[in-house]
């Protein structure tokens, strides 16, 4: 059965993506707080939530392939992408970077989601100052 709640990254991390100028337009999975009881859901939505409704605010929730959009395939020109389940625990996602032709990682990030472990490698990422949310520079923002 799909959970969309495996597709996408936390709330938490979500909230993070969106501090660093993570885009949130385009339409697709949002997490949301209505004005009421303030409770967090996410949902689907076509277009960016219209204000007139009830919604106190809406964070995007990018799914795995949005993610996956805006990581570089290399790092310095010397660091690849992997992205890997781990098969030692069998639970956990491993997201890193490494030298070209070692098994050395420059950073790594793990999760039991892929979605979390894709997200917090993003935000290391514009953290560190090797790409930014800029729509211009997506898929060619390698440093």
């Amino acid at each position: 059965m799909f959970n969309p709640k495996l597709e996408v990254p936390s709330l938490e991390l979500c909230k993070q993506l969106k501090y660093l100028g993570f885009p949130q337009d385009g339409g697709g999975w949002y997490w949301y707080s209505d004005i009421e009881n303030a409770t967090w859901r996410l949902v689907y939505e076509q277009e960016v939530f219209d204000y007139d409704e009830d919604i106190k605010e809406y964070i995007k929730a990018p799914t795995v392939r949005e993610l996956g959009e805006w990581l570089p395939v290399s790092i310095k020109d010397i660091h690849e992408l992997y992205i890997e389940f781990d098969k030692v625990t069998e639970e956990d996602w491993i997201i890193s970077y490494r030298y070209y032709c070692h098994n050395i990682s420059l950073i790594a990030f793990k999760d039991i989601t892929e979605a979390n472990a894709r997200a917090k490698m993003l935000i290391w990422l514009v953290e560190n100052n090797y790409i930014t949310f800029n729509k211009e520079v997506k898929n060619a923002h390698n440093k």
